[in-house]
């Protein structure tokens, strides 16, 4: 009898070692599964940077609704998410095109108002592409001081967003005008439905340029030293 409860003892050892090195051997599965998975992510990833590097350079504006789609890009950087301050939701909508470009959807005819970018322009040159999609009511592009709170149902060149606000203007805000400090400057053309408005802002030099389809508008400002952020 002792000799065969010594037997099962040492099967049961053996039983037990056994199960240990199949456990050890599962949790090395596991991990290696993990590893091969972690590996496939950071592949995933690398892939996606490439692919999103690769359509920097790709215009995807083409609008079939009546919206505002806006793109924010760091020149020699990347794009960048928008996020908007929206003074009057009553009369401005936003949805995201795709992570990097925005619409604005202006609810309310025969209003006007100011919607403004989140994003502080520094450190380098910024742009901001603008198409209108409004039946000719469009509106305009420029800037705001950082520390300036643009009130609802107002437009950049009342009271008292003109002295904080800089903008090229298209119909109902102007007629390609640039409006700075409460001056209008002619010499830039007016933009209509469709066509890609983009102001370029260069923090160094203090300057912001206007385009038209590419085009470069000879009337721009000059001697910007506060933070400024981006305005529609």
């Amino acid at each position: 009898e002792q000799e065969n409860e010594r037997l099962k003892q040492e099967n049961e050892r053996i039983n037990q070692e056994l199960l240990r090195e199949r456990q050890e051997k599962e949790k090395q599965i596991q991990e290696k599964e993990k590893e091969k998975k972690r590996a496939n992510e950071a592949e995933a990833k690398i892939l996606i940077v490439e692919q999103e590097k690769n359509k920097l350079n790709q215009e995807i504006i083409q609008l079939k609704e009546e919206n505002l789609k806006l793109k924010l890009k760091q020149i020699k950087d990347k794009d960048f998410p928008i996020a908007i301050i929206n003074p009057d939701p009553t009369d401005f909508d936003f949805t995201d095109v795709d992570g990097k470009q925005k619409k604005i959807i202006k609810k309310k005819d025969s209003t006007t108002g100011t919607v403004s970018l989140k994003q502080v322009l520094e450190n380098g040159t910024w742009e901001l592409e603008v198409q209108f999609s409004n039946r000719g009511q469009t509106g305009g592009i420029g800037i705001v001081k950082d520390t300036y709170v643009i009130p609802a149902r107002v437009g950049p060149r009342d009271s008292p967003n003109d002295q904080n606000i800089a903008s090229y203007q298209g119909p109902s805000w102007g007629s390609g005008e640039v409006h700075c400090k409460g001056k209008n400057t002619s010499g830039n053309v007016s933009f209509t439905d469709n066509q890609i408005i983009k102001a370029e802002y260069d923090s160094e030099k203090g300057t912001l340029i206007f385009f038209v389809d590419g085009v470069q508008q000879p009337v721009y400002i000059i001697g910007i030293k506060e933070k400024v952020r981006f305005i529609v």
